[in-house]
């Protein structure tokens, strides 16, 4: 009975001391966030500062016949498997854009309203390859950064 005794006596003065060095010490949990570096830049008050993704749905194109000269009744069709259009949206608002020409001034001049532009382009199952080829082209010319959504269906 004295060895249980004296052990529970040193179980219980090591403890104490246990306790009263967790209680004596000082524990500093520190936590450094570091914030981002102040540039001298500002925004002008009609420019937003956001990351606009811009939705760019390669379509396939519809026929369409164009009469050239009514009295010798020439006509010109288009068929809709050699051509596309783009649906572009950006907030909320979709322009159908026909020329490449047209696209890639529609880009700049959205590039120009925000900080950052992400093109998401979406090629339609049933579109032209080179429609979408032709995207990547002026997003690679004029550095847009890009991503891909394809959906088959």
């Amino acid at each position: 009975m004295k060895k249980s005794g004296a052990i529970m006596r040193l179980i219980d003065v090591v403890m104490i001391l246990l306790l009263g060095f967790i209680q004596s010490s000082t524990i500093i949990h520190r936590n450094e966030i570091k914030l981002p570096a102040k540039t001298g830049r500002r925004t002008p008050l009609n420019q937003k500062s956001e990351i606009l993704p811009i939705n760019i749905r390669v379509v396939p194109g519809d026929t369409t016949i164009e009469t050239i000269d009514p009295d010798t009744k020439l006509t010109r069709i288009y068929l809709g498997q050699f051509y596309c259009y783009y649906l572009a949206s950006e907030n909320d608002k979709i322009h159908r854009i026909r020329f490449l020409e047209n696209l890639e001034d529609f880009l700049l001049r959205t590039r120009a309203s925000y900080d950052s532009v992400i093109v998401i382009i979406k090629p339609d199952s049933e579109s032209v390859i080179q429609g979408t080829i032709n995207l990547i082209d002026i997003c690679r010319r004029h550095g847009f950064k890009r991503k891909f959504q394809y959906k088959e269906e």
